[in-house]
């Protein structure tokens, strides 16, 4: 068993490993931010010769191109399409819990009170893309996974006493 100087020093090696790789990836991530700048003015362009020239302004307001960035150069992907990337990414099915803690990580908006019963809705509302397979539980229709039902609670007669 290694002693604790030697726990504490493989440790600080460590530490600096993870400081010299996050330093690596900002030149990446500054470069990603571009990519996306540049995504979004292509995809406005193509909306703009899209739109047919006697299209009125209320009517074009409405099309938005596929992907948009917000000034921080994040993508406004609907949040069904980012919980099918984390998913995806993930492997296996995850739960809501997990699910909504990697969204906040991602600084993605969450609708509502951006709680986990707003991520739950939104996914029970595209059957086709996500599957419920355990209390909580989520992954995505395509792995063919089995789903579990939804149990509904018995409406209550009468009166509480």
């Amino acid at each position: 068993m290694p002693s604790s100087e030697e726990l504490e020093l493989w440790a600080s090696g460590i530490e600096d490993s993870i400081s010299d790789l996050e330093s690596q990836m900002l030149p990446l991530k500054h470069q990603l931010d571009e990519f996306k700048r540049e995504l979004d003015l292509v995809n406005q362009l193509i909306q703009l010769k899209l739109r047919p020239a006697d299209t009125d302004v209320e009517t074009t307001a409405s099309h938005q191109p596929p992907f948009t960035t917000s000034q921080n150069g994040a993508n406004q992907r609907s949040l069904e399409e980012h919980v099918q990337r984390i998913l995806d990414t993930n492997g296996t099915p995850m739960h809501v819990s997990k699910i909504l803690q990697s969204l906040k990580e991602d600084r993605i908006p969450i609708p509502g009170r951006g709680e986990e019963a707003n991520v739950i809705l939104r996914m029970r509302r595209d059957p086709d893309r996500f599957v419920r397979t355990n209390r909580g539980t989520y992954g995505l229709r395509i792995w063919g996974v089995k789903e579990m039902p939804v149990r509904r609670r018995a409406k209550r007669r009468g009166k509480r006493s």
